[in-house]
Parts: C-alpha cells; sequence; structure tokens
C-alpha cells in the first residue's frame, strides 16, 4: 500500500472567491482559520456565489501578515478591508446563508461600492462575528465522538470545516470527460485539503476515521503532531466547479460526467458527488499546548474505514 500523503492546501477567505495555496495553515475549531470568514451578500442579506455570478472567480482574496483582508479583481485597484469595530451593534447585519440567518459584520460602504463596481450588481461585504458561533448540521455529525458531535463549529462554508479531495480521484475524472473543451482543474472544486498516493480513485470515499502526521519542527516536542478528522459527508456538486477560472465561463464539464458516472444515493436524494466533507476532532485543538498546523507532506493514516455511498446509473436516478 503506498503513503498517502497532503499535496496542496487552499484557504479561501472570502466565500465563492478566489483563494490562496499554503504549504501550511493554522487550525482553530471552525477549521482553517480565517476560511470562508467573509462572505458577499445582496441588499436583501442572501449569499452571492459563483453559481449566480461566475465572475466572483476573478476576485482573488488574500491576507496580510496581520490577517487584514486584501481584495483584487482585473482593472480595478487592490481593496486593503479596513477591520471594522464588531462591538457596535450598528456593524451587525443578519444575512442568510443556505436558508440558514446569521449575523454578519458589515464591511462599510467603500469596500460595498468596490464590489458591486466589478460585480454589476448592488451587493455588500460581510465577515462572521467571532463571537458568533454556527453549528453544523447535526443530521451529518450526530455520529461523532461525543465531544465532538453537538458542537462542530463552522464559518460561511456551505456545511463543514473541511474539503477533502485526491489527485487520483481528478486523475481518473479527467479520463471519463464527454463533453469537455479543457482539462478540469482542481481548484474548479475548492477543496481544502488534496492527498496523493491512493490506491485507487475516489478511496477517499471509503474513509470514515483518518489520522494527519506531521513531524514537528520543535526538536525538543513530540515528533509527530496528530490531528484526526471525521468524514461526515459526500460532497454534493452543483454548477460552481463548471466554472472556468480563466474566463468566468461556463463550460458543461464536469457536471456531466458526474452526473452519469458519480450521482450517489444519499439521505436527501440521488445527487452527483466529488470529495468528502470533514470535521476534526476539535477537543485536539482546545488541548493542545500549541497551535495545530496542516502542512503539505503529511501523511494520512486511515484507522477506520466505511462503505462508500452506492452510485446509482442514469436510468435509475
Amino acid at each position: 500500500m503506498s503513503t498517502i500523503k497532503i499535496s496542496h492546501l487552499f484557504v479561501y477567505p472570502v466565500k465563492s472567491c478566489g483563494g490562496f495555496e499554503v504549504n501550511s495553515w493554522k487550525i482553530d475549531e471552525r477549521g482553517f482559520e480565517l476560511d470562508r470568514h467573509w462572505m458577499i451578500v445582496n441588499p436583501s442579506g442572501v449569499f452571492i456565489t459563483q453559481r449566480q455570478r461566475p465572475k466572483m472567480c476573478f476576485i482573488q482574496a488574500s491576507l496580510t501578515d496581520q490577517k487584514q483582508l486584501i481584495l483584487t479583481a482585473p482593472s480595478m485597484q487592490p481593496f486593503h478591508v479596513p477591520l471594522i469595530d464588531e462591538t457596535q451593534p450598528n456593524n451587525i447585519i443578519n444575512v442568510e446563508v443556505w436558508k440558514q440567518q446569521v449575523p454578519g459584520v458589515d464591511q462599510g460602504e467603500e469596500v460595498a461600492n468596490w464590489l458591486s463596481s466589478f460585480l454589476e450588481i448592488p451587493c455588500r461585504l460581510v465577515k462572521m462575528p467571532n463571537n458568533f458561533n454556527r453549528i453544523a448540521d447535526s443530521f451529518f455529525t450526530s455520529n461523532l465522538p461525543t465531544s465532538n458531535n453537538n458542537s462542530v463549529k463552522i464559518t460561511y462554508c456551505d456545511g463543514f470545516p473541511f474539503h477533502l479531495t485526491s489527485k487520483e480521484s481528478l486523475d481518473w475524472l479527467n479520463t471519463k470527460l464527454t463533453e469537455a473543451t479543457h482539462q478540469i482543474e482542481m481548484e474548479q472544486f475548492r477543496p481544502n485539503i488534496v492527498v496523493q498516493g491512493c490506491d485507487q480513485p475516489f478511496a477517499e470515499d471509503t474513509w470514515k476515521t483518518i489520522d494527519i502526521i506531521q513531524s514537528n519542527s520543535d526538536s525538543n516536542s513530540n515528533s509527530n503532531q496528530l490531528l484526526t478528522m471525521y468524514s461526515v459527508k459526500p460532497c454534493q456538486r452543483c454548477i460552481l466547479p463548471n466554472v472556468i477560472r480563466a474566463s468566468a465561463q461556463r463550460s458543461k464539464e464536469p457536471l456531466v460526467t458526474l452526473r452519469n458516472l458519480r450521482t450517489a444515493a444519499l439521505p436527501h436524494g440521488n445527487v452527483p458527488i466529488f470529495g468528502q466533507n470533514l470535521v476534526h476532532n476539535i477537543q485536539q485543538i482546545k488541548q493542545s499546548n500549541q497551535s495545530i498546523q496542516l502542512m503539505i507532506g503529511s501523511t494520512i493514516q486511515i484507522t477506520e474505514y466505511q462503505q462508500p455511498p452506492t452510485l446509482v446509473k442514469p436510468e435509475d436516478q
């Protein structure tokens, strides 16, 4: 059996905007630090994504060493988003993500104008308050260890702290495309964690519990750091991965092929899937006497397996 390692790590500060690749990144109780902590909303407070506005793929979000958000986009001046006082009630507005009402710290008129000008629709930018805990759907987390199951904290992500994919799965998919004019890039799926070294494509569908083992740079402490993660749900695919990042145009792939070859029977219906949603052991974060970071090159050890989701044929859908 080959060794499975982390090959890429991605952080997306603003939901549905471009992120950045890192060699290592800190993990807190909500997942990657500052991952999807900001979100673009319409005047009614409802979240906007590339599903409605593919041009959002051109907006690149980055962070300074002081964790200040910077936005860039073609033909626009870079915008440094100022820090907004979260303690002032007037700065908090109600917003909606996947029909869930949550608070957001309005980031001000200047960035709202910047985004509205580029996207050509009225919109605003909000940040999740540090003192608010959005909780993941307990339907999928109730079987986790007791310390985790009712307290999976999340940001403005679609549903869970981490999204994992494998290189082997993407390589397989690119050999099966029927309507493609280009190869699918991993970034189109917007994963946080990409692994490499699986014996077969979609091996990640069979992982129930994994340990991530990485060397500790402090030679005076334990030689390895350990973080446990649990697979809670296959990642349902929508039209967002069809957006070609270079042009902001939608293609037919990969959704056509995923619907034909990777539609799974899940509790909420038959849906195309690619990748797995993960939850981390938050007690390890709380109990660690130092920050825990994921690093490229860390080893994945599967400690518990599960049956993969049942795939259905197109004629059975």
